[in-house]
């Protein structure tokens, strides 16, 4: 798993110091890398688990004004979060801490309170809300919306990689919440697994904005030179400037986010924070589809934009990604890998996602939910996703195979992408055939004014019709060869018929013609007999 605390983490050994100023203190402590998928020992419960207890933690059943203590169940960023109830409104609520010996820092407690007004002045429904705080007995404290879930670390730790549809819906949901933070002017710079918690029936929820910057306004908290966040997730930039960054650290933090989502690893790595940063500088890791053949081309090229180590050759704002993300199709409006009935499960909406209407404001029925990760509007209802081989030319008039899923050969041929001659086949031991004798493709051929040719009846055998029109063009041609026969006979026939009546004519010709000899004499009729 990534390190733990939102803090920028050096090797042992290796401190940088604030310099005098006001920045931030470092933490001595060794580099930790993302365990292995099925490494649950590594795990840090948030907002959901029961960790052991600390020395330091605050007994159950103690109150902080209007909220009394339940259990411990983890710590973000800034201090240790405990499950409470609100006791005049008895509602649960995650209640979050900053421990007393660090009240006389105050550098941690401006950051802890900034991050509180931070959240409070966010209202999405995909970030973590804020409902109050105080200070009593030397604590500062901060009540938040209880998840009652897990991290998506969690997930990834568990399953080793998610289904594509529920990364990419994942990424519109956590893109669309850092839009609406990046609108207000606050930088996130900690996206990460741990920090995106999902709900029991699979609601993602931006959380942990300890390190929020304001784009507008120095807070005097990050001093220059002060590299602030998640070594394995921070852009490049960010691992040494953290105050001059903007909007485009919380891209590349999500696009690597998206990775691990989709692979079950990370796509720079190294022993060190000096390798991973390294690495990232160089760009060069394996593409997505390498380690998860259904991504679609179209997403790992998203990924290299988001990825990119210069900041001006990444998105510019989380509008553009959402655009392209959304742009593939294949995100599912619902999250398959969530342990919980069809008919409960979170059915996203907003950019990326159907509009919100009264049929998919609220849970679904299993085949509405079925429907819309498995199918298009345009194709065979219920039709699943299936990996095809096409054969075709590029644009150089090159024979080229391609493979593709079923709505990206879709969209190919609605774009003009690919000839509507293409050939495909799903199975490597069937024969390649036109794109018109699939199913799948014949509502949008139609469209583009495909001709398509009628199927055989049914009940037919397999080659009925084929052998009927082979039947029909030999009987044609049949019959146009004994017509051209009779032609030639006919002609004959006339030919003959003039040449005997040209050879009577010369028989019947007149007897006492007399031939005129060479000198103009008569000639004697009897030496001519």
């Amino acid at each position: 798993m990534a390190t733990s605390s939102a803090e920028f983490q050096l090797p042992t050994g290796e401190t940088q110091s604030d310099g005098g100023t006001n920045g931030d203190s470092t933490i001595d402590t060794p580099f930790r890398p993302i365990p292995a998928p099925g490494d649950k020992d590594q795990l840090k419960p948030t907002f959901g688990g029961s960790p052991k207890q600390s020395a330091t933690s605050v007994e159950s059943g103690t109150v902080f004004g209007d909220f009394r203590i339940e259990e411990r169940i983890g710590e973000g960023s800034m201090g240790e979060v405990y499950r409470a109830t609100q006791i005049s409104l008895s509602r649960t609520v995650a209640l979050k801490l900053l421990p007393k010996e660090f009240a006389a820092n105050q550098t941690l407690v401006e950051r802890f309170l900034r991050e509180m007004q931070s959240l409070a002045e966010l209202d999405h429904p995909n970030i973590v809300r804020v409902l109050g705080t105080g200070e009593e007995g030397g604590y500062r404290y901060a009540a938040m919306e209880f998840i009652d879930g897990r991290t998506l670390q969690g997930w990834v730790t568990e399953l080793g990689q998610l289904p594509i549809g529920d990364v990419l819906h994942i990424g519109l949901v956590c893109a669309t919440a850092l839009k609406h933070s990046h609108d207000r002017k606050m930088i996130h710079r900690d996206i990460k697994p741990d920090n995106v918690l999902l709900t029991k029936n699979g609601m993602c929820k931006v959380a942990d904005f300890g390190l929020v910057k304001l784009v507008e306004a120095d807070m005097g908290m990050t001093g220059s030179g002060t590299g602030l966040g998640t070594p394995e997730y921070m852009a490049p930039e960010q691992t040494y400037d953290a105050r001059s960054v903007d909007g485009r650290v919380d891209i590349y933090s999500l696009g690597i986010m998206l990775y691990v989502l989709a692979t079950g690893e990370l796509p720079f790595n190294g022993k060190s924070i000096v390798e991973i940063l390294s690495a990232k500088q160089r760009g060069s890791y394996q593409p997505m589809r390498a380690l998860n053949p259904q991504t679609p081309e179209r997403f790992d090229l998203i990924l290299q934009k988001m990825l990119q180590a210069e900041p001006d050759r990444r998105y510019s704002t989380f509008g553009e990604v959402i655009s392209d993300l959304a742009s593939i199709g294949r995100q599912n409006t619902a999250l398959s890998f969530v342990s919980v009935a069809e008919s409960d499960r979170f059915v996203a909406y907003g950019p990326g996602f159907s509009p919100k209407t009264e049929e998919s404001a609220g849970p679904t029925p299993a085949s509405k939910s079925q429907a819309a990760s498995s199918s298009r509007s345009d194709g065979v209802p219920g039709q699943a996703e299936k990996l095809w081989h096409v054969a075709h030319k590029n644009k150089l008039g090159k024979q080229v195979l391609s493979k593709m899923m079923t709505n990206d050969l879709i969209r190919a041929i609605e774009n003009r992408l690919l000839p509507v001659n293409a050939q495909a086949r799903s199975k490597p031991s069937e024969r390649f055939r036109p794109l018109t004798e699939f199913d799948e493709f014949i509502p949008t051929l139609t469209k583009l004014g495909v001709k398509i040719r009628p199927k055989a009846p049914a009940g037919a055998s397999p080659g009925t019709g084929q052998k009927k029109a082979t039947r029909k063009r030999r009987k044609k041609k049949s019959e146009s060869l004994d017509l051209l026969l009779r032609i030639v006979v006919g002609l004959a026939a006339c030919y003959g018929l003039v040449r005997g009546g040209i050879d009577v004519a010369n028989l019947l010709r007149s007897p006492d013609t007399v031939e005129a000899a060479p000198d103009g004499k008569p000639a004697d009729t009897a030496s001519m007999l």
